[in-house]
């Protein structure tokens, strides 16, 4: 059905510039037919310069084959876009995007998109800044930074075009089986630190480090359910920049202790 219906209201500032037209049904919502805006507004600035565009149905933020909301600049540069349709979760909103210069900057999913990331982010040079894979909770609300996702990293950041972070996680806890669930890398992609964890919990077995650091020097961890924790060697070591131990301590299930050393230990 087209739409030819005039619109139900029309506001000017006090200066006389147009700043809304809106449409309406009988029942007093916003609504309008043949895939045109039920609401429009106006920069309080001569010419008539649109700062978005809404459309509804019966009052719900809606439309079927393109954004529901559309903002933009003064110069009618499109800003950023809702994608909403009716019989969908999260109160409608299906997609939103922000756009910087005309170019893609952010387009945030408030839908399950299989594995598939929900977030993603851009720079100026279009080159990626960050993926999000999130879930919502269980009343199906999207809380933020609710990370979750299997078999992969659940969140990665880009600087300059180069990975400098990735974290699994699941159910929003660091969470990795076959490696380290987060990882940090220098601009110049050399890693600098990784993180084992297991249900949110700093954890490796087998006698192998749970963290290791890179900065000024080298650090390893040895944990246990999150606890410092090592049979027969040091759990918390620390080397300067020259490698040379500097740092040497005991623990075991998280309680420091003075070892009596041996001649194993001491070689």
């Amino acid at each position: 059905m087209v739409d030819t219906s005039p619109p139900k209201t029309i506001y000017y500032s006090i200066g006389g510039n147009l700043r809304t037209i809106s449409w309406f049904d009988e029942k007093g919502r916003y609504h309008r037919e043949g895939d045109k805006p039920a609401y429009i507004e106006y920069y309080n600035e001569p010419g008539n310069i649109v700062m978005k565009k809404e459309w509804y149905y019966h009052g719900t933020s809606h439309r079927e084959k393109g954004p529901a909301k559309k903002h933009y600049t003064m110069k009618h540069v499109l800003v950023r876009t809702e994608w909403r349709k009716l019989g969908q979760p999260n109160t409608c909103l299906l997609l939103r995007t922000w756009y910087n210069n005309g170019m893609k900057e952010h387009v945030s999913w408030r839908t399950i998109r299989g594995d598939k990331p929900t977030t993603k982010r851009w720079d100026e040079c279009g080159r990626f800044k960050e993926k999000r894979w999130e879930t919502p909770d269980e009343k199906g609300k999207w809380p933020t930074e609710y990370f979750n996702r299997v078999g992969g990293p659940a969140w990665q950041l880009w600087k300059n075009g180069v990975l400098i972070e990735e974290r699994w996680k699941v159910n929003n806890e660091a969470h990795r089986l076959d490696g380290p669930a987060i990882q940090q890398w220098n601009e110049q992609g050399n890693i600098i630190r990784k993180l084992w964890c297991i249900n949110g919990k700093l954890h490796r077995e087998g006698d192998k480090p749970a963290s290791v650091d890179y900065f000024k020097g080298k650090t390893k961890e040895w944990r246990i359910n999150g606890e410092l924790h090592r049979d027969g060697n040091p759990a918390h070591k620390v080397w300067d920049l020259s490698g040379i131990l500097r740092i040497s301590d005991w623990y075991h299930h998280g309680e420091k202790y003075e070892p009596v050393l041996t001649k194993k230990a001491l070689s």
